[in-house]
């Protein structure tokens, strides 16, 4: 086996044991959300349906959603934005670059991220551009992340 073939063959392993990661983010984030009722479930008859089909079948209405979840992860991150300007000097607010409001936002979304699903992750780049070195910050999305080890 070739190393390009060893690579490729590690990443499928990789990607694969992360799936349940995968599928239990995808169902924290339909919850936060406001998605509820859609796990699967088996009706009287024995046919795989939505939890909300079961119960708008057996009661004859639809079942009531009160999500606090969502509401609860756009406070925690509100506050985490604001005690970020909080803590700023103020010579730093008003000189405050695009570059910092990036990053803060940035990570904003990451936490709101791991609320919601227990985890995230941003990569870290060092870049050479124009003979200076600089340093880039990236979200990096876990329905497209893995992590492999290349020797």
């Amino acid at each position: 086996m070739n190393n390009d073939t060893a690579i490729l063959k590690a990443a499928y392993t990789a990607w694969s044991a992360a799936s349940a990661l995968r599928k239990r983010r995808l169902r924290n984030k339909r919850f936060t959300y406001g998605d509820q009722w859609s796990d699967p479930a088996t009706d009287s008859e024995g046919r795989i349906t939505t939890e909300e089909a079961v119960i708008h079948k057996k009661y004859g209405t639809r079942p009531i959603t009160n999500n606090v979840l969502r509401q609860m992860v756009k406070t925690i991150v509100g506050r985490f934005r604001a005690e970020h300007l909080r803590t700023q000097q103020p010579d730093e607010r008003l000189s405050a670059t695009a570059e910092a409001n990036a990053l803060n936002e940035l990570d904003s979304r990451a936490l709101e991220e791991f609320l919601i699903s227990g985890c995230c992750v941003q990569r870290i780049d060092q870049v050479a551009d124009l003979d200076q070195q600089r340093t880039e910050v990236h979200n990096v999305s876990l329905s497209q992340f893995f992590i492999i080890a290349v020797r």
